[in-house]
């Protein structure tokens, strides 16, 4: 509903003061550019977690986990040397190719990486949502 809160918008304005004090993105952004994520999308993860049989319980699960989404953000006093594209979603695996969404310098652009690319393809496909690459 249009009463929804991002909480992107938080972490994109702590961001920003962040950087105008003179700090420097560490992760999960590759820069420290305008962040380009539009609502309602939003910059964020997913990390497996273990539920407890009474969590089961509680919350009527079929399954002994739960994905949980989350966002960070991680910076620095001192600029760092190499920053890493990141990848926003998870990748989509077809025959002979990998698609990301990655999170780059240039802003986020969708990739396709084939065969061809041999290292970039075997770390294509051994990559999840969160990884760099």
């Amino acid at each position: 509903n249009s009463n929804t809160i991002y909480p992107n918008i938080y972490l994109k304005k702590i961001r920003d003061d962040l950087i105008s004090l003179g700090a420097h993105i560490i992760a999960p952004c590759p820069h420290d550019k305008t962040c380009l994520i539009q609502e309602p999308d939003w910059c964020h993860f997913s990390a497996r977690i273990a539920r407890s049989k009474l969590h089961k319980q509680i919350k009527g699960g079929d399954v002994p986990y739960e994905d949980e989404k989350f966002c960070y953000i991680a910076v620095s006093k001192t600029p760092i040397v190499k920053k890493e594209n990141r990848i926003l979603r998870h990748p989509i695996t077809d025959k002979g190719r990998v698609r990301l969404i990655l999170c780059k310098e240039e802003g986020i652009m969708q990739e396709t990486i084939t065969k061809k690319q041999k290292d970039y393809y075997k770390a294509a496909r051994k990559a999840k949502w969160g990884d760099t690459i």
